[in-house]
């Protein structure tokens, strides 16, 4: 078998080991994050504007005490008959937008912070104690039970 573009052993390391090097100075480059930019937020983590939904277009909001991500930074929870709580999803540890989870909480992908339904921590970034952050932000909120719609904000 011929082989005129073949590597040997040391050819194929060497290429291998430079290209590992590249790949790390490329890493170096930038916040150390792979991926698009963290979103930009208001200070005190509460997203801008208002936001009115029809409730029946949520399901889950006809469950007492279930939370529904109703955006990306928004989570709304049914209280009582028309009644709500509203919570910002972004993160108080450093902005990022956090989300609604299966155990009914609030969690941020990015350091890993966990929130109950009502918007208290339940650990800080990295399992540190609750002590570490602030809570979630209430958001205000106004039922119309004529209309079914919730405003958010």
């Amino acid at each position: 078998m011929s082989c005129e573009n073949c590597l040997n052993r040391r050819a194929f390391l060497a290429k291998s080991a430079a290209a590992a090097a590249a790949a790390a100075l490329v890493g170096g480059c930038g916040n150390g994050v792979f991926g698009p930019p963290l979103p930009a937020h208001s200070a005190g983590g509460v997203p801008s504007g208002t936001v009115t939904i029809t409730v029946a277009q949520f399901p889950g909001l006809a469950t007492v005490d279930k939370l529904v991500q109703i955006d990306v930074e928004r989570a709304v929870k049914r209280t009582g008959a028309s009644s709500f709580l509203a919570l910002s999803t972004i993160c108080t540890h450093q902005g990022c937008d956090a989300a609604v989870n299966t155990a009914n909480q609030i969690e941020c992908p990015c350091h890993g912070s966990r929130f109950a339904n009502d918007g208290s921590v339940i650990n800080g970034p990295d399992n540190s104690p609750p002590t570490t952050i602030r809570p979630l932000t209430q958001i205000a909120t106004q039922y119309d039970p004529q209309t079914d719609r919730l405003t958010i904000g």
